[in-house]
């Protein structure tokens, strides 16, 4: 059997697992939404950020983390500037 037929295989068995012994299953593939899913995402975003909140070393870490990131994607778009720059100079 080759790789592609084993997953294909697995994915089938694993679909039936779920439609066969999860009793909501069912009720939620058949609930009714009264807000589109671009509503219901942007709802979703903002509790996120308001549960942030809460997290205070999250919110460092990432605070942290996106000043790094910042750094080193500077220093990377800069880097040939600052060659074309200097390289042009000969150093005595």
């Amino acid at each position: 059997m080759s790789f592609a037929n084993a997953a294909k295989l697995f994915y089938i068995c694993r679909g039936l697992v779920d439609y066969l012994f999860h009793p909501d299953f069912e009720e939620k593939v058949h609930q009714r939404r009264n807000k589109s899913y671009l509503v219901i995402r942007f709802f979703r975003v903002g509790s996120t950020f308001k549960e942030l909140k809460t997290y205070k070393p999250l919110l460092l870490f990432l605070f942290a983390f996106w000043l790094y990131n910042d750094g080193i994607s500077t220093i990377t778009r800069m880097e040939p500037c600052m060659a074309g720059i200097f390289g042009s100079v000969e150093i005595p």
